[in-house]
């Protein structure tokens, strides 16, 4: 009898779609079933995580990136007994900043106002690593990505982010199996953030990405698919 395929959910960041993980899903649809997240019509972590534990059947392997990995954070804290195993790129265990919160609900005020760009220049050099950032097709690929997403799904994103929770206590207690991918020149997320989650799991393995940012799935592709592969034995 044919052993029945394990689900894996892809979650990606903030402002991008399901073709953040490509090369990924590419490398492991004959392995996995392939389940993308719907991250973009809640206000709230806990409303994307629910709807996720209400579509996605069985037991999950989850792989995030920033918000997407606040997410899979999220579905963990709610159902401990569903999750088989977390792959975190990019991103955090701890809550917002009142400084933070500050920030972001400028930013959605200002996205309110004329036409909605997805990701300016100044963001974009603030996303991408050295290696990348001279890069038009992947400049080209992250604006069209946000513009896709678009305004009200911004808004919702930025909201869900605001309101974040603190994971670190639920992450101390987990026994999951954890992945922790940082990068080195990730300055939304710098990789002390990973270190941290890395060093509160029971059971993790850590690796940093040289010369990338924040975007890793993107900038490196065949390296973080790599680093999947070995993580889940295929």
């Amino acid at each position: 009898m044919q052993k029945q395929k394990q689900t894996l959910v892809f979650l990606p960041g903030m402002l991008n779609t399901e073709e953040l993980w490509k090369h990924q899903e590419q490398a492991l649809q004959n392995n996995f079933n392939i389940f993308h997240a719907d991250i973009y019509n809640n206000y709230s972590l806990e409303g994307m995580a629910e709807n996720i534990l209400n579509q996605a059947e069985g037991k999950l392997i989850l792989v995030g990136l920033s918000m997407g990995g606040y997410c899979a954070l999220e579905i963990l804290r709610m159902a401990p007994d569903r999750v088989e195993k977390i792959a975190l790129f990019n991103t955090a265990a701890n809550p917002s900043t009142p400084e933070q919160k500050i920030v972001r609900r400028r930013l959605i005020e200002q996205s309110k106002i004329g036409r909605f760009l997805g990701v300016g220049t100044k963001m974009l050099d603030m996303l991408l690593g050295d290696d990348m950032r001279k890069n038009s097709a992947v400049r080209k690929f992250i604006v069209e990505m946000a513009i896709k997403s678009g305004r009200e799904v911004y808004a919702r994103q930025q909201t869900a982010i605001i309101n974040r929770t603190d994971y670190r206590p639920m992450i101390k207690k987990s026994t999951t199996p954890f992945l922790c991918v940082a990068s080195q020149q990730d300055i939304i997320t710098p990789p002390s953030s990973l270190e941290e989650i890395n060093a509160l799991a029971k059971n993790s393995e850590y690796y940093i990405l040289p010369n990338c940012g924040h975007l890793a799935p993107v900038e490196f592709p065949e390296k973080c698919t790599e680093l999947l592969k070995d993580w889940l034995k295929v």
